[in-house]
């Protein structure tokens, strides 16, 4: 295996450049992704790797999306989130067994490739403090090919 350099794979992707696809599932996508960001962030690699930090607008700041460089592409990655008993009761997922880590209110962090030829899904984005805080993929593209870097607040 060899060693992944995030800050040349930073400089080599450009804006409208096609996301490779891995190989097979959907689902196997997904898991690629999230354990390469888990990886990136043990070895100290994840601070060259991020170009977009999107934060929710509480003083604490908390991370709801991070967009980071991959050798496929951009990336984004969204970290884990609980709900409390009032607000989880509000609430409904049928996924809920297999998203959390309790089985109940402790949401599980997920990571994708970036879709930039197809951006027109929208993530639901959460932390402690946000409920639901929709951001459109496409505005990520834009950001990107705007040139955007590093911290940004969602109201």
């Amino acid at each position: 295996m060899h060693a992944f350099d995030a800050g040349a794979h930073a400089r080599a992707w450009r804006p409208g450049d096609d996301v490779v696809r891995f190989v097979g599932s959907y689902e196997q996508r997904k898991q690629s992704a999230l354990a390469l960001y888990r990886t990136m962030r043990a070895t100290g690699m994840l601070r060259r790797a991020m170009l977009i930090e999107y934060r929710c607008p509480t003083p604490r700041g908390c991370l709801l999306l991070g967009i980071f460089t991959t050798p496929h592409g951009p990336a984004w990655y969204t970290p884990p989130f609980k709900f409390s008993p009032e607000r989880n009761a509000r609430t409904s997922s049928e996924a809920r067994s297999e998203r959390t880590t309790d089985g109940d209110r402790r949401w599980r962090d997920r990571a994708d490739l970036l879709d930039t030829e197809d951006p027109w899904e929208d993530l639901a984005l959460y932390c402690d403090h946000t409920l639901n805080t929709l951001l459109p993929l496409r505005r990520v593209v834009a950001d990107l090919e705007a040139g955007v870097r590093g911290r940004v607040s969602i109201d």
